[in-house]
């Protein structure tokens, strides 16, 4: 699984940025667990974009789904 990580991750942080909720917390939920799997050690990048999207100036769906994962990756850990 490891060699597809990187995939997986940007499928899933494309997601989070999904207009409908559903999808938003489907994938905000998959990423927490691969952030569970992978250790917090190699997930360091994907939080510090979860939080520049947070901090951005973006469309509120955006920022939610980025809640979401932060919320996620975090309760996972």
């Amino acid at each position: 699984m490891y060699p597809f990580i990187e995939k997986v991750i940007k499928c899933l942080t494309q997601s989070l940025m999904d207009t409908m909720p559903e999808v938003r917390c489907e994938a905000a939920r998959a990423l927490g667990t691969m952030v569970k799997c992978i250790g917090s050690q190699r997930s360091e990048d994907l939080k510090h974009w979860l939080f520049e999207v947070l901090k951005s100036y973006c469309s509120a769906e955006k920022r939610s789904g980025a809640a979401e994962g932060t919320n996620l990756s975090h309760y996972y850990v």
